[in-house]
């Protein structure tokens, strides 16, 4: 789901995503801020690789890239989880299924 083009991320936003994780072939799946053309942050899970890839891309260039660990033992096949990204003061706090996974101050607020 995406924000009107016009709307402007602001400290104390929360940003909800939904999905069913379907089994151990499920390779990676991802939740983007976009703006522009910016990806102002990705947080791609890999449960294959116990890790999630926290990054963001600014004018076509990957900038830095954090990888806390992730257990793929998090996730239970079919049943949905909710991964929530909320905005701080120059972070983001990221939390799936109500467990903060990580704080990340790679990028600049919007």
């Amino acid at each position: 789901h995406a924000l009107p083009n016009e709307y402007k991320l602001k400290i104390g936003d929360v940003i909800e995503a939904f999905g069913i994780y379907k089994d151990i072939t499920t390779a990676k799946f991802s939740v983007n801020i976009i703006g522009g053309d910016n990806i102002l942050l990705h947080v791609d899970f890999r449960p294959y690789g116990d890790v999630i890839v926290l990054n963001n891309r600014l004018n076509g260039a990957w900038i830095s890239e954090i990888r806390p660990a992730f257990s793929k033992d998090n996730l239970v096949a079919d049943v949905e989880f909710k991964v929530t990204i909320e905005v701080m003061d120059g972070e983001y706090k990221i939390s799936f299924t109500m467990k903060i996974l990580a704080l990340d101050s790679l990028n600049e607020m919007p």
